[in-house]
């Protein structure tokens, strides 16, 4: 059924041009065919054996370098000469195709030999143009003597004969055997001593110019060239080197005057260095003067630094120490006195009674005030213990750094008058310990 089925759709179809009924079959019978290889059918090859082997090393003698076989030498020998024939052909066209056309040594063509003949067609040849205006064989003119027509024949050129000269040790005017001049014998005779030592000093000028005993020239006028030439040169040497010094260097102190002898060569250069010199000496002054300045407000201010920190410290943290009269750690007196504890004054400051508020008066005018240890308060703890503080401490540390202070009034020339200035004899004196 499936057959009939396939013949059907194959009838219904339209007809493709070249394909058979015939043709289709065979193409299915070729891809439903199992192809072998054909090399699986070929013998295999045989595989040489040593015996092979050994056999063709002995077909060849390695000594003579020739074959055993005379038939296979020749042949191989003919083989050899002509690959090399081919080969040398080959080189000589490429050498012909890239190389000059002839020899460059003989000027022979090199392709005359392959190139084709050139017929003769019998032209007129042209005589060869001679560079002279006469016949070289019968030494007439052109004019005379010449192959074209009388009227075409060249003209010479008409030139004006050049004078002859004759050297002059042609003319003999002395005689060798007399040695002598055959005319005026003195007067030549005295030109030629004169002209012999002409040329000797000529001579010994060029050739002796430089006296290696005296160290120098012979010649005055030579002399003096040469010392001006010699001096240019240091000169030139000297304002070269000059040339090359940094900028900064011609200003320097050493250029106004000779080091050695101490000769002053540029007074107004020397001028302008000690008013630079007195310049940087003022700005020198004047900046020591601006730090001593800053120096003293610095330690005015440290040491008003110093009293406002003691004054936020209450003074009653040290009453209850100085009431009590000894040291609780080692148990030791509070005094002057031998084996006592000496206890020194605090910086804080106390703090003032009604009657010095309504007096006002300052409570360390009368003295610090101590009591003994161990003493009750009279007035029952309303007024305790103090310890007022004395300034003398205070007054030593200022006059520590007054002292610091330059024994000359200059520098207070240059205060500056918007800072503000701090006046030590209005100034609270701090309590030390």
């Amino acid at each position: 059924q499936v057959f009939w089925a396939v013949l059907c759709a194959m009838a219904s179809a339209p007809a493709v041009v070249g394909a058979t009924w015939a043709s289709e079959l065979q193409r299915y019978e070729r891809e439903r065919r199992y192809e072998v290889d054909p090399e699986f059918l070929r013998v295999p090859a045989r595989s040489a054996t040593r015996a092979d082997i050994a056999h063709a090393e002995r077909s060849y003698d390695t000594v003579l370098q020739t074959y055993r076989d005379n038939s296979r030498e020749q042949s191989q020998r003919n083989f050899e000469e002509r690959e090399r024939l081919k080969h040398l052909n080959r080189a000589a066209d490429v050498q012909l195709r890239r190389e000059h056309k002839y020899n460059l040594i003989n000027h022979e063509g090199r392709m005359d030999a392959i190139e084709p003949v050139k017929e003769f067609r019998g032209r007129r040849l042209h005589y060869p143009v001679s560079h002279q205006e006469h016949n070289i064989i019968s030494n007439l003119g052109h004019d005379v003597h010449h192959w074209a027509h009388p009227d075409e024949r060249p003209r010479p050129t008409q030139r004006s004969p050049r004078r002859r000269f004759i050297p002059a040790h042609q003319v003999k005017d002395f005689n060798l055997i007399t040695n002598r001049y055959l005319t005026n014998h003195e007067e030549k005779s005295i030109r030629d001593e004169t002209l012999g030592l002409l040329e000797s000093s000529a001579k010994f000028s060029t050739e002796c110019v430089f006296d290696p005993v005296l160290a120098r020239c012979r010649d005055p006028a030579k002399e003096e060239r040469a010392r001006a030439a010699i001096d240019a040169r240091e000169v030139e040497a000297h304002l070269r080197s000059r040339h090359q010094i940094p900028p900064s260097y011609h200003g320097k102190e050493s250029a106004a005057y000779d080091i050695v002898t101490h000769r002053v060569e540029d007074p107004e250069h020397l001028q302008i260095i000690d008013a630079l010199g007195e310049e940087r000496n003022q700005r020198y002054r004047t900046r020591h003067a601006a730090d001593v300045l800053s120096k003293e407000q610095e330690a005015l201010f440290e040491d008003a630094n110093n009293a406002q920190k003691n004054s936020q410290v209450s003074h009653e943290r040290f009453e209850e120490v100085t009431r009590r009269g000894y040291d609780i750690i080692t148990n030791s007196r509070l005094g002057d006195g031998p084996k006592q504890q000496k206890k020194y004054p605090p910086h804080t400051t106390p703090r003032p009674g009604v009657w010095e508020k309504a007096t006002n008066l300052q409570p360390d005018a009368a003295g610090p005030i101590w009591h003994a240890p161990g003493a009750a308060n009279s007035h029952g703890g309303s007024q305790s213990a103090r310890a007022v503080s004395h300034p003398a401490s205070v007054q030593h540390s200022t006059q520590n750094r007054q002292s610091q202070e330059f024994h000359h009034q200059e520098p207070q020339q240059h205060s500056d008058l918007t800072r503000p200035q701090l006046d030590l004899t209005q100034r609270q004196d701090v309590p030390s310990s």
